[in-house]
């Protein structure tokens, strides 16, 4: 708390001069202009800017040091606590939502730790018991394999289960490699099922060929020719000397057409016909 005094003449002497409206600058203050030691306390506040300061709340002085105005800055100082004034004393009861370090953090079942509240509590969770887990597997149990499975064990890490190779018989309708494919009689190829087989069935005989007869044992009789150009390979014994005869003279000598030939040696020839 400043002491004034009445002597303006005093060195460092505060004289008050009564209130100031900060917002109307009421009475007229002006920066770096007054009497040292001559001070005002605010009674409107407001942001009169004297020598840099703007911010006037209730209750702050403006006081000039005989060369600039300075600010007592009384507007933020504590009036009361908690409703209490004076040597204010404030128990857990006077503090909303404050608990008594009489108070107690209790810990139990998994969990360790806890104490009064004069401090930090902790409380720790250590290990936990398997059956607490729920749906948790104990790593006693074992994961044990059979037949064509290898691997396993103790659930106390990751368990690795392989399936190697299988065997023909455990795969349904899987044929052994060792079964071979056999051929025979017009048939050609086969082999041993490792990979791709191949059959071949190359030239058909006649025989082979059920209702196919050969041209030697053909009757000429039942081969009926109604038109179009016959081409057939045929062999012709003693060609060159081949003498045509008619068996009556009364037949015309010109034919009414001619059947065309090729031999077998590639000559070309021409057999006339008559009509009936």
């Amino acid at each position: 708390m400043l002491k004034t005094v009445a002597q303006s003449s005093l060195t460092g002497a505060l004289v008050y001069q009564g209130t100031w409206d900060a917002s109307a600058n009421s009475p007229t203050l002006t920066s770096s202009v007054g009497t040292k030691g001559y001070y005002y306390v605010v009674s409107v506040a407001g942001t009169t800017n004297l020598n840099g300061i703007t911010d006037w709340q209730i209750g702050d002085w403006a006081v000039f040091n005989g060369t600039v105005w300075q600010k007592v800055d009384n507007s933020e100082a504590v009036t009361s606590v908690n409703g209490q004034t004076g040597a204010v004393v404030l128990g857990v009861a006077n503090i909303a939502g404050a608990v008594p370090n009489t108070v107690n953090v209790l810990a139990g079942g998994l969990l360790s730790g806890g104490g009064a509240l004069t401090g930090n509590v902790t409380i720790s969770l250590s290990n936990v018991p398997v059956a607490n887990v729920t749906g948790g597997v104990a790593n006693t149990r074992t994961i044990n394999v059979a037949g064509l499975l290898s691997g396993g064990g103790n659930l106390a890490s990751n368990v690795t289960i392989t399936l190697n190779s299988v065997p023909v018989a455990n795969v349904t309708g899987a044929v052994p490699n060792t079964v071979n494919v056999l051929t025979s009689g017009l048939l050609s190829g086969g082999g041993a099922l490792t990979g791709n087989v191949t059959i071949t069935l190359n030239n058909v005989p006649s025989a082979n060929v059920t209702g196919l007869g050969t041209m030697a044992t053909q009757n000429a009789n039942a081969v009926a020719i109604t038109g179009g150009n016959v081409a057939a390979n045929l062999t012709v014994l003693n060609a060159t000397n081949a003498n045509a005869t008619y068996q009556t003279s009364s037949l015309p000598l010109v034919p009414a057409g001619y059947i065309q030939i090729q031999l077998a040696n590639a000559t070309v020839v021409k057999v006339p016909y008559y009509a009936a």
